[in-house]
């Protein structure tokens, strides 16, 4: 049994960023029912309003792809806040780690 538990335990080491995106699909695809079971349940119409209410309070990031609440993106953007976070730090290390302008350099 122990063999096996490695075996398992290296596979999933090996493979957890497509585990991880297939969970939050699942999570994300069982809230979706979720919501739309309570508006059902509670009157407010078609399953179509709920579907399109449900997909109102959630965004999928262009970048990292998680559907992630509204209040994690800034207003206008498809990138989430924390992606939008990462891509500035790494412009900031790419410009220190950049060579500086030698005098006569203009850049064309």
């Amino acid at each position: 049994m122990d063999a096996i538990d490695e075996r398992i335990s290296e596979l999933v080491s090996a493979h957890r960023p497509e585990l991880e995106q297939l969970i939050r699909r699942a999570v994300d695809r069982e809230l979706e029912h979720l919501i739309e079971a309570e508006f059902a349940r509670r009157g407010s119409g078609s399953s179509e309003t709920a579907t399109s209410a449900a997909v109102a309070t959630a965004k999928v990031c262009r970048d990292c792809g998680r559907t992630l609440p509204v209040s994690s993106f800034e207003k206008h953007r498809l990138v989430c806040r924390e992606c939008r976070a990462r891509q500035r730090e790494q412009r900031r290390q790419a410009e220190a780690d950049a060579e500086p302008p030698r005098p006569g350099d203009y850049g064309g």
